[in-house]
C-alpha cells in the first residue's frame, strides 16, 4: 500500500516501488553525487536529483528541480548504475 510518505518530490515514482533493498544512490538516473564542503574535511552527502523525473516532466538539464536524500528507497524506474569492475570476474 502506498502512503503519502512514499511520494517524494523530484522522484519519478513512489519511493519503495522499485526492486527490494535498492536505494536511489545505486540508480543510473541519480545525479549530483558527492559531498558538501565543510570547514574541516568532507561533509555530509549531497542530496541527489533524478534524471528520469526531469525527462518525464520535460525539465531541461541545469534547471532547478527538487532534490532528495540519496538513501531514499528506489522507485519502479530503478536502473542499476554500471560499476567500474566487471561482474564476470
Amino acid at each position: 500500500m502506498v502512503s503519502k510518505a512514499d511520494a517524494i518530490p523530484g522522484m519519478a515514482h513512489f519511493a519503495g516501488s522499485g526492486p527490494a533493498f535498492t536505494r536511489c544512490d545505486g540508480c543510473s538516473f541519480a545525479e549530483g553525487h558527492g559531498r558538501m564542503e565543510v570547514a574541516k574535511g568532507m561533509g555530509a552527502l549531497k542530496p541527489i536529483t533524478c534524471a528520469k523525473w526531469r525527462e518525464m516532466m520535460g525539465v531541461r538539464a541545469g534547471k532547478k528541480q527538487p532534490a532528495f536524500c540519496h538513501t531514499t528507497k528506489a522507485c519502479k524506474h530503478f536502473s542499476k548504475r554500471p560499476t567500474l569492475l566487471s561482474e564476470e570476474t
